[in-house]
Order: C-alpha cells, then sequence, then structure tokens
C-alpha cells in the first residue's frame, strides 16, 4: 500500500512542480527569475499555494519515502520545509511585499504558504 501511495504522491508532486514551472512561463517569468518578478503570479496551482515548487519538492521527499520505505526521507522532508521556509521563502515574501505591497499581502491572506 505505501508503493501505491508513494507512486501517487511522486506523481502528484512532479504535476504540481511542472504545472507550476509552465504557469509561471506563460506569466512571463522563469523558475529562477534573473530580475525582479514584474507582476505576481496567482494562478494555476499559485491559486491554492503560494509555493507550489517548494511543496512539490517536500512532496517528492516524502514519496520517496513511502516508495523505500525509509524514514529519514520524512526526515529530510521536515527538515527541508523549515530550511526552506527561513532561508528562502522569508526573504522572498519579504522582496515581494516590498515590490507588490497590499497587492501581496491581500494574496498571502487568501492563499497559504504551503496548503
Amino acid at each position: 500500500m505505501a508503493g501505491i501511495t508513494g507512486t501517487i504522491l511522486l506523481c502528484l508532486s512532479l504535476f504540481l512542480v511542472l504545472s507550476a514551472a509552465i504557469t509561471l512561463r506563460n506569466g512571463g517569468m522563469t523558475v529562477l527569475p534573473p530580475k525582479a518578478p514584474r507582476h505576481l503570479i496567482t494562478r494555476g496551482p499559485f491559486r491554492y499555494t503560494r509555493n507550489p515548487i517548494y511543496l512539490g519538492y517536500i512532496m517528492t521527499l516524502a514519496a520517496f519515502g513511502l516508495l523505500a520505505a525509509d524514514a529519514w526521507f520524512f526526515i529530510a522532508a521536515i527538515a527541508a520545509a523549515v530550511v526552506m521556509t527561513f532561508a528562502s521563502i522569508h526573504r522572498e515574501e519579504i522582496h515581494l511585499l516590498a515590490r507588490f505591497g497590499s497587492e501581496f499581502e491581500r494574496y498571502c491572506r487568501r492563499t497559504p504558504r504551503w496548503l
């Protein structure tokens, strides 16, 4: 059963990351933008989570944990979520707040950081 659940979770995580990348590209952005964003992307998977790519990475680690039956993947997923939150996401949010102000605040109120 863990193998089936892990496979489903892995497929969902890949779909989430690819969907987010396509949404960014269709919005004139890249996954690793070389310069400041011109506008907020709030459609596609960004309607449900402010960080679909990071969430996809965490889901992938959890999926590997299920597939390999190895708890270390779950520990790595939790550690990665904490590190991403404090090392990347907080800084990105400060930048987006400075750049987009109340538009970003409204987005944060209606869209959770993770899920």
